[in-house]
């Protein structure tokens, strides 16, 4: 258990200025252990840190943390998975893409053509979710029978929110894709063993990470995760990937 004392050392310190170097860094581990007390302690180092400062609350439990925690906080997955995990069909797609990031000068274009390809990729697997459980529907089985029409319109609005929902799976995979790639970036800029990446293989993440600074990269994660939750809303999709691709840093 992680007590207000021991959050009040850490806040102390914090505010004091780095002896060596131009920034301090304040580690939590095993965030999630902080009684209510302590995290109701921290919030106003979290919300308002000294300059030049960086606060890492490291867990394994991130849902154990409260809500008011979390919501000021950067999520940042570190730990590796297992490659088995990583959908070989995005993965393909991932290396399209991020070749179009080198082949031509970071600029609005280039986002542009980014987009371009993830709307793409979108509208396929869209037309893949549709024609597999259009064919699965009752509406195609028993397309031949005489049905009520009450019967089919409760189908159809099944078959809508199926193919809905499976849509909005397909789409959560391609967002952690690209928010796994940028993860890389970023751990590169840190300096960080090419065993920790996701796409080790990938020769175009330590071309992006040259051109970054570890603040541009971490931003990128910020920026993507914002858009992942966004599209969980009612906001026009293509509304909310402009926006994230056009604000990333190339």
């Amino acid at each position: 258990m992680i007590l207000i004392p021991q959050i009040r050392d850490l806040m102390r310190e914090i505010h004091l200025k780095p002896v060596a170097g131009h920034y301090k860094i304040g580690i939590i581990v095993g965030a999630d252990r902080m009684n209510a007390d302590a995290a109701n302690a921290f919030l106003k180092t979290l919300e308002e840190p000294p300059p030049r400062s960086v606060l890492l609350l490291l867990s394994t439990d991130p849902h154990r943390l409260l809500e008011t925690v979390r919501s000021r906080c950067l999520h940042v997955p570190v730990a590796f998975e297992a490659k088995a995990s990583i959908n070989p069909e995005l993965k393909s797609w991932l290396y399209e893409v991020t070749k179009q990031l080198i082949s031509t000068p970071p600029d609005i274009v280039t986002k542009y053509k980014v987009l371009g390809l993830i709307l793409a990729k979108l509208q396929e697997m869209r037309n893949q979710i549709e024609t597999q459980l259009t064919k699965e529907s009752p509406l195609e089985i028993y397309a031949t029978q005489d049905l009520p029409e009450e019967t089919r319109e409760k189908w159809k609005e099944e078959l809508a929110a199926q193919i809905e929902a499976e849509y909005r799976h397909a789409r959560s995979e391609l967002m952690k894709a690209l928010t796994q790639y940028f993860r890389d970036v970023w751990l590169l800029t840190m300096g960080m063993d090419k065993k920790l990446l996701y796409y080790p293989d990938l020769q175009t993440t330590m071309e992006v990470a040259q051109r970054l600074n570890p603040k541009q990269a971490v931003s990128n994660i910020q920026i993507l995760h914002r858009a992942h939750k966004i599209l969980f809303t009612n906001v026009q999709e293509l509304l909310v990937l402009e926006s994230a691709i056009l604000q990333l840093h190339l």
